[in-house]
């Protein structure tokens, strides 16, 4: 059950750093364009291995009788990244 809760999760995770990926290497020819994205990029990735990150703990938390509170706040935060882009 609590798998099936955080696989938007997992989802949003993998799509976020694909699409930073995808960034980097489009822009991986053009130092300037590069430089001028490199924040964006580096947000996205961050981003994507904190949602990871915050997905495996509620796993963790689930399996140890914690709260669902760690679930709620992984899937908040998938929300809110699916919501923006890179």
């Amino acid at each position: 059950q609590v798998a099936d809760a955080l696989a938007p999760c997992v989802e949003v995770a993998r799509a976020r750093c694909a699409d930073a990926a995808a960034l980097f290497a489009s822009l991986s020819t053009n130092r300037d364009a590069l430089e001028a994205r490199a924040r964006d990029i580096a947000f996205a990735f961050a981003e994507s291995m904190a949602l990871a990150l915050l997905t495996r703990h509620a796993e963790w938390a689930s399996r140890h009788g914690d709260d669902a509170g760690s679930v709620v706040a992984a899937r908040n935060m998938a929300s809110l990244l699916a919501r923006t882009s890179c």
